[in-house]
């Protein structure tokens, strides 16, 4: 019988011992919004598989033209296979057609990304993305429903965590300072299976993907000037 990572709770105790999970949150009213997309071309999105676990797993994504959260337009379809026996794949949706500098646009204080999402078929977990020097950092473990749902996340210090073969590893997270590099942003879709379980795969919707960010009181000035609005939002 099949036996699912994400069947209750923020994350599996057995694969991300070390990983702490971020709450759920609103988006900070002192935030900026600088990047949103409802259309979800394929040409300003790719995937990023981190499988871990015995059997492995994977995945795939690509914009569906019906679907969607609102208006039910554009979504991004996400597809997430686990393999037995205490493995899995998280897999990171990252938006290409945006990318933050700290050193130019000045650093951030903290961000918050938010993303409406529901499952097709087969339990799944969510969470925020944010690409830096080869690294793909993941915060949060929201538990996808079958019916629209926005799930917002503001990471702290002590959230972030990687994906490596054997799970999940914590660390200190991308490097908001004006010494920090390039960045890009996106979300996670993730599932899993435990000791002795079946493989599966789940299918999920994704729509209204928003990146807000907090900047550092010496960069609030320029980033507000910056004028840094990327793309189109489904209403």
């Amino acid at each position: 019988m099949e036996t699912e990572m994400f069947r209750s709770g923020c994350c599996s105790a057995a694969v991300l011992v070390a990983m702490v999970c971020v709450s759920v949150t609103s988006t900070t009213a002192s935030a900026n919004v600088v990047i949103s997309d409802g259309t979800f071309n394929d040409a300003n999105w790719t995937l990023v598989a981190r499988p871990y676990g015995p059997g492995s797993g994977g995945g795939s994504a690509t914009q569906v033209l019906t679907g969607g959260a609102g208006d039910n337009g554009p979504a991004r379809q996400t597809s997430n296979s686990a393999g037995p026996n205490n493995s899995g794949s998280y897999n990171a949706s990252i938006y290409t057609a945006f990318t933050y500098n700290p050193a130019a646009s000045g650093p951030l204080t903290g961000l918050s990304i938010s993303i409406d999402a529901r499952f097709i078929n087969g339990l799944s977990a969510i969470g925020a993305v944010v690409e830096q020097n080869g690294l793909i950092w993941m915060a949060g473990n929201a538990i996808n429903t079958p019916s629209w749902q926005t799930y917002a996340f503001t990471p702290v210090a002590g959230d972030w965590f990687l994906i490596n073969p054997s799970g999940g590893v914590s660390g200190p997270g991308p490097d908001f300072s004006a010494a920090g590099a390039p960045m890009r942003f996106g979300f996670f879709t993730a599932n899993g299976t435990s000791a002795g379980g079946n493989p599966y795969t789940n299918v999920g919707l994704n729509d209204n993907f928003v990146v807000s960010f907090i900047p550092a009181p010496s960069a609030a000035v320029l980033l507000a000037l910056s004028g840094l609005i990327a793309a189109r939002r489904n209403r």
